[in-house]
């Protein structure tokens, strides 16, 4: 893999390797640096990485995997549009499973999600239905004390929501 990097920001990769791990003199994910790699499959972002350029990796149809760090401050808008493949974010460690199709039926968009939990900005308006339960999962699968105090706030709602869509899982979790 060759990768283009200038003052510590990635801003294209070449190659087609499916499997990648981004350099630790990484320190930023440049606008479209991965955009439109169609065999791409999975990416690993290290904790050198603070920020995730616009549409860093649009377009990649076949990325299933992100194993990320809580590192990543900033993800921009777009990030990781059109990842229809995405279902599976690792952050340090522990795996939080997303279903894309859900996500796009609610009319949202993936970038927003993992952006309103990595920046823990639950207050973000996002379809209530998959709102819930991807704070719940990021809560179980990090312990996250932001995401755990927001899911003792909204308990009731989230309880009622969680019924409403026969989701059983996630009411004995809570």
């Amino acid at each position: 893999m060759d990768f283009e990097i200038e003052n510590g920001v990635l801003i294209k990769c070449r190659g087609n390797d499916s499997e990648i791990t981004i350099p630790d003199s990484v320190t930023s994910i440049g606008d479209n640096a991965f955009a439109f790699c169609a065999r791409l499959k999975s990416i690993t972002i290290p904790d050198s990485v603070t920020s995730i350029g616009a549409e860093a990796f649009e377009y990649c149809h076949s990325l299933t995997s992100v194993v990320i760090s809580n590192s990543a401050k900033s993800i921009a808008d777009g990030a990781f549009g059109y990842c229809i493949s995405l279902t599976s974010i690792i952050i340090n460690g522990n795996e939080l499973k997303i279903d894309y199709q859900e996500i796009k039926n609610a009319g949202e968009l993936i970038t927003d999600a993992i952006g309103m939990l990595f920046k823990k900005d639950f207050s973000r308006k996002f379809s209530h239905k998959i709102k819930f339960k991807l704070i719940a999962d990021y809560f179980f699968c990090t312990a996250d004390e932001d995401a755990g105090a927001y899911l003792k706030k909204n308990a009731v709602r989230i309880i009622r929501q969680f019924i409403e869509n026969n989701d059983i899982e996630r009411i004995r979790a809570c």
